[in-house]
């Protein structure tokens, strides 16, 4: 109550004082928190040696929000020596008690972590029925390339859906493009263009050179020529060297547009430049 104020004036440091008093009696959960005090410098001098200590000693009893700390400070080598084999370790004990966080990243390949994808796709469901919003995609692609799995882009299509309903933009692009192709669920232009809109505004560069060849086209949207250059522009400012179809794209659609329209479209691209970057 003490670190979160609930009830009583906040105090980071009498909060770590009382973690810390009830760390030294082998409480595993003031262990824990005595750790992420120490991790975030919250009451105490921040010291990631020291807060990986204090997980160390909550995960031994069992903590797994402390194993999954542990296998997080492995991974980067925060506090402790980098060895990813640690961070397996530690991901697997905090798994196996259901945490979907440690399921997720049990279920990531490469990184010095077996690569076995097999087993990746166990943990990534275990994870996505949770709700964990990237083991939904990671599975959906899983599923969806016939990787660890049989190939079934029917349920691919329904994992891009779920993270896709969290804001997921990889989801939303993947989940547009099995839409616009009616690959495991029934063709819908008119869905596609709407998820590769948002992913678009939010700023994908893929999503966008697709929303403005379906827009250029007239594919699920009304066409829209001054809307699709905007998009074909925003995608190839992305990098400084654009993809060679995106380039042809915009210049291909700018032979039939007046040099009006396209003043209006690049002013569009100017708004949303404007609002991405004063965007929270």
């Amino acid at each position: 109550m003490l670190a979160l104020g609930q009830g009583v004036p906040r105090d980071e440091a009498g909060a770590a004082k009382l973690f810390l008093d009830a760390a030294e009696q082998g409480m595993a959960l003031a262990q824990y928190n005595l750790g992420v005090a120490l991790r975030d410098g919250r009451g105490l001098p921040q010291d990631a040696t020291e807060a990986a200590t204090w997980f160390r000693k909550a995960a031994d009893q069992g903590n797994a929000k402390a194993a999954v700390e542990l296998g997080l400070a492995s991974l980067a080598g925060r506090g402790v020596s980098q060895d990813f084999s640690e961070a397996a370790t530690w991901f697997r004990k905090a798994a196996e008690q259901g945490v979907a966080q440690a399921q997720y990243n049990l279920g990531l390949q490469g990184e010095g972590l077996p690569q076995n994808y097999s087993e990746a796709a166990i943990w990534f469901r275990k994870g996505a029925e949770q709700g964990d919003v990237q083991s939904q995609y990671n599975l959906g692609v899983l599923l969806r390339d016939g990787v660890g799995v049989p190939r079934d882009t029917a349920q691919a299509a329904v994992w891009f859906r779920k993270a896709a309903d969290q804001g997921n933009q990889n989801a939303e692009h993947n989940l547009a493009v099995l839409l616009l192709q009616g690959q495991g669920v029934q063709k819908n232009p008119t869905e596609a263009a709407s998820l590769f809109r948002k992913a678009a505004d939010a700023g994908m560069a893929q999503a966008q050179f697709n929303l403005g060849l379906m827009l250029a086209t007239g594919q699920g949207v009304a066409r829209n020529d001054v809307e699709a250059y905007k998009y074909f522009t925003l995608a190839a400012n992305q990098t400084a060297s654009p993809a060679v179809q995106v380039v042809q794209a915009r210049n291909a659609l700018a032979k039939r547009m007046t040099p009006s329209q396209i003043a209006e479209a690049e002013a569009l691209v100017r708004v949303f430049n404007g609002k991405s970057s004063t965007a929270p």
